[in-house]
């Protein structure tokens, strides 16, 4: 009997050792950390079965204005400490989701989130490692996404994520919202990160030991450890990229936005609005944001 049970919590030991080497949940500020991480696990699988996935918007890259940026969003929608005013700030969501943000998006840029990103990302692409996008924003800004990504010298289709007779991929769908990948960049319109990685996945067909997922939103992290934390086939790294947040804070005085950085933003908005409108008069009668 004792040496049953012996060898139950031997089993136990083993399962748990097991379990939390399958799936890490870290937070990192810097892309050499990232590169760490990925060549210590080369030295255990290959590289065909290593496999990247990267989030945009403050993780690859940054954007290079407020008015715009991925922070400007949590703030119209109502996830900082200062809220937008109702009658006077807020964005109704047909002006927000139909105009505003494919519009700031068109006529922003922006910056690499580490200056190493690159070199890192495209060192990993010519070592045969496969690296795609997958980011919350809409098929409708595909074209802005890649322009932003060509401008900062990252190409994420020259080792993308290709279907078991590594046929490249190309398709828009529709779930819950549509989606659509191509050019190695998943857009997903927001939708669950966690079933849009098992969803392309299934996609493709292809199985990898090895998983290193990097996203700066708490939210998306959590929601791919939630899909994968049983799968006991595929070890899940999961990386909390923390830098341009943090970077905020410290030169921000703790805060992402200020009241005058609200008050900036909204001037610089409607400043915008009107520009159009005079340009384009009638602009005002047909679109979503007056």
């Amino acid at each position: 009997m004792m040496k049953q049970i012996l060898s139950l919590v031997v089993l136990w030991i083993s399962w748990s050792n097991i379990y939390s080497q399958f799936l890490i949940d870290t937070v990192l500020n810097r892309y050499s950390a990232i590169d760490s991480i990925i060549q210590q696990q080369l030295t255990q699988v290959s590289n065909s079965d290593l496999l990247i996935v990267l989030d945009i918007d403050n993780t690859i890259l940054k954007s290079d204005h407020d008015l715009g940026s991925d922070f400007w969003y949590q703030w119209q929608s109502g996830e900082l400490k200062y809220k937008p005013d109702i009658g006077t700030q807020k964005l109704a969501d047909k002006c927000k989701y139909n105009e505003a943000i494919g519009l700031l998006f068109e006529l922003g840029t922006m910056s690499l989130s580490d200056d190493s990103a690159a070199v890192l990302i495209n060192k990993w692409q010519n070592s045969g490692l496969r690296v795609f996008a997958l980011t919350s924003r809409s098929p409708s800004y595909r074209t802005a996404t890649e322009r932003e990504l060509k401008r900062n010298g990252i190409d994420l289709k020259l080792n993308e994520l290709k279907d078991l007779n590594d046929n490249r991929m190309n398709f828009d769908y529709t779930l819950q919202r549509e989606l659509s990948y191509k050019n190695g960049i998943l857009m997903s319109s927001g939708m669950d990160k966690g079933e849009m990685l098992s969803f392309i996945l299934g996609k493709s067909g292809s199985r990898f030991k090895n998983i290193v997922f990097v996203d700066d939103t708490r939210k998306n992290i959590d929601n791919v450890k939630r899909k994968y934390s049983a799968c006991l086939q595929t070890n899940i790294t999961l990386v909390h990229f923390t830098r341009v947040v943090e970077q905020r804070y410290l030169s921000n005085n703790q805060e992402i936005f200020t009241e005058d950085q609200i008050d900036r933003m909204d001037k610089d908005w409607k400043k915008l609005l009107q520009t159009l409108s005079d340009i384009f008069p009638k602009r005002a009668i047909k679109c979503e944001c007056k």
